[in-house]
């Protein structure tokens, strides 16, 4: 049931990425090249050099649920060396320069993800707010409002007037 509805509404190399993923996980493939720490102390992630990029993003996921921040954002670059016209990817890089404060990189990975999936609502509005926060305002409405002028959602709308 949870495929149909994935296959439904997303596009094929999203979901081979997903499918790689999650198979990744239920072998524990990323556990065999991602060294583990004994105690509370996070271990020292180094990607080997031929690392995939499903393997980035993974040690990126484990990077964050420890709030290792920076470091998940370079192992997500990482994994977009790779793969640079993943669209969930730059989606997350996106995310994740903003949770840093380095507004211009969010801004840099956001257009690129929108390049790759002009109607995803959710990227839009987070591009329109990083806009806003750069202080362009007319980049923010044009990426809020579709070809005929109206808002493209209930969050643009509320981003467009308040």
């Amino acid at each position: 049931m949870a495929y149909r509805r994935l296959r439904r509404g997303t596009p094929r190399h999203v979901r081979a990425f997903l499918a790689a993923l999650a198979l990744a996980q239920v072998f524990g493939l990323a556990c065999a090249h991602v060294p583990r720490a004994a105690g509370p102390e996070p271990a020292d992630r180094a990607l080997p050099a031929d690392a995939s990029p499903e393997l980035a993003f993974l040690v990126g996921q484990e990077l964050i649920a420890e709030g290792r921040i920076d470091d998940a954002l370079a192992a997500y670059t990482r994994a977009l060396e790779a793969d640079p016209e993943n669209p969930y990817l730059l989606r997350r890089a996106a995310e994740l320069a903003g949770r840093l404060n380095r507004i211009e990189d969010a801004l840099g990975f956001a257009e690129r993800a929108h390049a790759l999936e002009p109607d995803h609502e959710g990227l839009r509005v987070f591009l329109a707010t990083t806009y806003r926060l750069t202080k362009r305002t007319e980049d923010a409405k044009r990426v809020l409002v579709g070809d005929d002028g109206k808002p493209v959602s209930g969050d643009a709308a509320v981003l467009l007037y308040g």
